[in-house]
This record gives structure tokens, sequence and C-alpha cells, in this order.
């Protein structure tokens, strides 16, 4: 199946050698994304790939998103292009264990929006609420949500296991001129979960409050509401970056002595 017919240039299909990269990764069960710019012979390599998929015997479907737009369930999708079930499960079916090959053309015209705000709450889950507002906005979007679950999670897991290598990660993670900011924010997010914090941490904690660029996220993320932060400021030698907001940090604080 595939949807038209090819315009030859002079009569013959021009080689491209975007062509053999993309039949050497469809070799390897892999994945292929074609791209490029209206004109630059996109339609001219998927016809050289529909050609091998020919000469190998390898079934193959093809859809034109533009004019099959999907908006359902795949099978409720698979229904509408007059297949008994999803495009993937009768492509599938119909190899029997033999390699096929899914063609999708017009990739780009499936619009995808991004995260709203109750969905990114939802899987940030109860700490959304201490999260920046930059950082909310940022993970409106679905790639920024993967990485920042990815480091999140794994910073959770070296605090509760290896102190040491949690560290270390951190270090890299603030110093790096390639992680992004907000990913930065990862790092003092977890410390602020963390409820028997040793020395090496308060170390650290206390290391970057005294940067400008960090105090204001630190006493928002890492000391307010959390009495084990708090007390341990109070023994601090320096609380100068706090400017006159103490007050609000026992505050912050208060609840947790009434339950006491």
């Amino acid at each position: 199946m595939y949807w038209g017919i090819y315009q030859f240039i002079n009569d013959r299909l021009v080689h491209r050698a975007e062509t053999d990269l993309a039949v050497r990764q469809i070799e390897k069960g892999h994945s292929v994304i074609l791209h490029g710019k209206a004109g630059a012979g996109k339609s001219g390599c998927v016809e050289e790939i529909i050609q091998y998929l020919n000469a190998q015997h390898i079934l193959y479907l093809g859809i034109k998103l533009d004019k099959n737009v999907p908006e359902t369930s795949a099978d409720e999708y698979g229904k509408k292009l007059g297949l008994p079930e999803s495009p993937i499960y009768c492509l599938n079916t119909l190899s029997a264990g033999s390699p096929c090959v899914l063609i999708l053309d017009q990739l780009e015209k499936v619009a995808v929006d991004v995260f709203s705000e109750e969905e990114v709450s939802q899987l940030v889950g109860a700490e959304f609420c201490k999260l920046s507002s930059r950082l909310k906005k940022l993970l409106q979007t679905p790639a920024s949500m993967f990485v920042w679950s990815k480091k999140s999670k794994l910073l959770i897991t070296l605090i509760e296991s290896d102190r040491e290598i949690f560290l270390k990660q951190c270090r890299n993670i603030l110093s790096s001129n390639t992680v992004r900011h907000y990913f930065k924010c990862t790092v003092f997010e977890v410390i602020g979960q963390c409820e028997e914090p040793d020395e090496s941490i308060f170390a650290l904690v206390e290391e970057y409050s005294g940067k400008v660029e960090w105090k204001d996220y630190i006493f928002q993320t890492v000391y307010y509401g959390h009495p084990v932060f708090v007390i341990r400021l109070g023994r601090a030698s320096s609380q100068s970056w706090l400017e006159n907001r103490h007050l609000a940090l026992l505050r912050s604080i208060s609840i947790w002595f009434l339950i006491l």
C-alpha cells in the first residue's frame, strides 16, 4: 500500500546517499526519521526505500498522515483506514514474524501540544508546588519532563544509597556548562526532600546558599518548611544571605513544633 506515484527527475530516480543510511538502520530493525526542508528530496528517499523493500520482498504499509490524521485510538484509526485493527497490529499479523516496515508520511501534520500545568502537577506529584514558575513552564514540554524525571530519579536513588557518589554527581551537574539551569534545580529539589542529611549535604547547601544565583531558590526549596535544615541554619556561622527572612523560616516550620 502506498499513497501515490512519485514524479521522477528527467524520467529517473536520483539515488541519494541518505537512502543507504536509512536502509542500513532498517536492516538493523531500527526506526528512521527522514527530515528536511520542502523539496529537499525526502519523497525520493522514500521511493528508493520502497523499491528496496519490494526487491527484498519485505512487507510494508504506507500511510499519508495529512490525508488521514490520527485523532483516536490506534484500533479506531486502523478501522478508519479500512483495516480490521490498528495499522501496526495488522502489519505484524500479515508479516507472520518476518521483517515488516510501517511508513508514515507527513508526520509534521500530526500536532502534539505541550503538557498542561495540571498534567505537569500530576506527573511531578506533591513536590510540584515547590517548583519555580519557570521550571513548571519548562516541564510542560514532554522532552524536558523526560530529562528532568530521569535526573530526579537518579539523584533520589543515589542520595538513599551512596552519598559520596550523590555529591559527586550533584557537583558535576551544578558546575556543568551544558546542563540547563532549570535541570540543575533538580539537585536542590532532591536535597530538600532528604529527611536525614549529613554534614556533606549541609556543606553543599551552605556553599551554594552564598551564591547570588542560588540563594533564593535554595531558601524556597531546601530551607522553607524543612525543620532539619532550618535548625541546622541556626548553627551556621553566616546567615547574611537570608536578608531578614529568619521569621518567615520559623513560621514555615511552626506547625512541626505544634505537632511535637
